[in-house]
């Protein structure tokens, strides 16, 4: 027998490595197998089952061997192996389709056994284990995503050993209706998408709801341990795939960003994401994300459930918000990495793998004044359809300089102002055009009335703007020295009281 090659079916043990053929791999009859056969310093021999079963990877059911696809310690081959097996037996090493002798063999890189297997292995009991689980599923018969509910039944062991642990394990599988596509490797189970082990035994489990996709088709399978230490082997599995969820999740249909504070006043460190809960239930956030423009997970977190009607905050720097904002009773769940751009980007609220709550892309053109200028944007209605995220008009700016970070910021019904008064004096005159002036190019004595005097909030724009034209500027004070002493067009809002937002009264109807 040659010294580091055995031969059986489709098993093939090299050195400290385990190689494993898929056998509808028709590559192996039609083009290695006779290459191999033909070398002439090369013999084989078959390898009985006694010594096929003593490996964790082998399995006997109903009289075939068949491969445990579970063994951690599995690894894909690399294209450099399959090279290198191919040159050492003579057989031509350029790897034409790499996908295909991927899906043929399987790499083990061996462990030392623990002590127990071992045991078992030289004392021939690995008989002696817990009776292997079934499990059915217990939820509706579409398997909707918020409904994944399994079953198995009471832990039974024949050596009368108690229960010590078991393990749920759950795996996305291409369908086997597929059609096959040499270039899209196909799934089997490997690796695990979401696995529990728990020391207390359930006879119910129900597969949450961020550990699957909607359409993808998956295997939830079990095994049970005894107080020896002695797993089972894996259940049957129950294969199915996902359908829509029969209702929302709390998570995706109340959990809203409702304030940015993207570009602050004076230094990026006052960044900050308001996050409420809509709802009237309590929300986990432990599978709750941020990503595309910032990343922050709530897992693990300073805060990982929001009560109802309550806000959380995400900040860029957490000592910095803390010397301009008064924390107390703020819930604020940590830092994110990365920072909000001041032009704008995507922001992605997302819960479990593939699950998404909000994603949008806000812009700083929307609202000046929230371009480095101290306001923040809110949300107008956060009850509103998700898609509405994205549009200028679902946005406002802040009612106050540096926002209203984890607090309600009511939208204000405005002021009674007198369009061009930036007086406040209640009339029009050269006063006006005066103060208008010295706004414009220096000198002003006095903020401007509405938003604490940011100057590109829309009030005082629209306070400014006597002639229409969008802009603050020269053209307004000489708009308005042309109504007042030479009979030119009045201000583009009229003569008569207007309510603006953010701004005090100061016109009497």
């Amino acid at each position: 027998m040659h010294d580091d090659l055995k031969f059986n079916n489709f098993l093939i043990t090299k050195n400290d490595k385990l190689y494993l053929m898929d056998i509808n791999a028709f590559f192996w009859h039609n083009y290695i197998y006779p290459n191999i056969i033909n070398t002439s310093t090369l013999t084989y021999t078959t390898m009985d089952t006694k010594t096929l079963l003593q490996d964790g990877d082998i399995n006997k059911d109903d009289e075939d061997l068949i491969f445990d696809p579970f063994n951690p310690n599995n690894k894909e081959i690399s294209q450099s192996q399959v090279e290198a097996i191919l040159k050492k037996y003579g057989v031509p090493d350029k790897v034409h389709n790499f996908n295909l002798y991927r899906r043929a063999f399987v790499h083990k890189s061996y462990v030392k056994r623990p002590h127990l297997e071992n045991l078992a292995n030289a004392e021939n009991d690995r008989t002696r284990i817990p009776t292997t689980p079934a499990i059915v599923s217990g939820g509706p018969a579409n398997f909707p995503a918020n409904a994944l509910l399994f079953n198995t039944q009471g832990f039974d062991d024949p050596q009368d050993d108690d229960f010590a642990a078991m393990k749920w394990r759950l795996g996305e599988v291409t369908p086997p209706n597929a059609p096959f596509d040499p270039d899209k490797q196909r799934i089997y189970e490997w690796p695990a998408v979401w696995e529990l082990e728990t020391e207390q035994f359930s006879s119910l489990l129900m597969v949450p709801r961020s550990a699957v996709e909607v359409g993808k088709t998956y295997r939830v399978r079990l095994k049970v341990k005894d107080d020896t230490q002695r797993w089972s082997h894996w259940s049957a599995p129950v294969e199915f795939t996902v359908t829509a969820p029969t209702s929302p999740d709390p998570v995706q249909s109340s959990l809203r960003i409702t304030e940015l504070m993207f570009n602050p006043l004076g230094d990026e460190g006052f960044e900050f994401i308001e996050i409420q809960n809509t709802g009237n239930q309590v929300i986990d956030l432990r599978e709750v994300h941020l990503s595309e423009g910032v990343e922050f997970s709530f897992d693990g977190s300073e805060v990982e459930e929001l009560p109802p009607g309550e806000y959380v905050l995400v900040l860029r720097n957490a000592p910095a918000f803390a010397s301009r904002y008064d924390t107390t009773g703020m819930l604020i769940a940590g830092e994110y990495s990365g920072r909000l751009s001041n032009g704008g980007e995507q922001i992605t609220l997302s819960f479990g793998s593939a699950e998404t709550i909000l994603d949008f892309e806000y812009d700083d053109d929307w609202y000046p004044a929230a371009d480095g200028k101290g306001l923040s944007i809110v949300i107008r209605d956060p009850l509103g359809a998700v898609e509405s995220w994205g549009e200028p008009a679902s946005w406002r700016l802040s009612n106050s300089r540096d926002g209203s970070p984890a607090r309600e910021d009511t939208e204000s019904e405005g002021g009674s102002q007198l369009p061009g008064d930036v007086a406040q004096d209640g009339s029009l005159n050269i006063t006006d055009a005066v103060v208008h002036l010295r706004h414009l190019f220096g000198g002003a004595t006095q903020p401007l009335p509405c938003a604490d005097g940011v100057f590109e909030h829309p009030s005082n724009l629209a306070l400014l703007d006597v002639d229409g034209d969008g802009e603050a500027n020269l053209t307004d004070a000489v708009f308005l020295l042309l109504y007042l002493f030479n009979n030119g067009a009045p201000p583009s809002l009229g003569v008569e009281c207007v309510r603006l937002s953010d701004c005090p009264d100061a016109c009497t109807p």
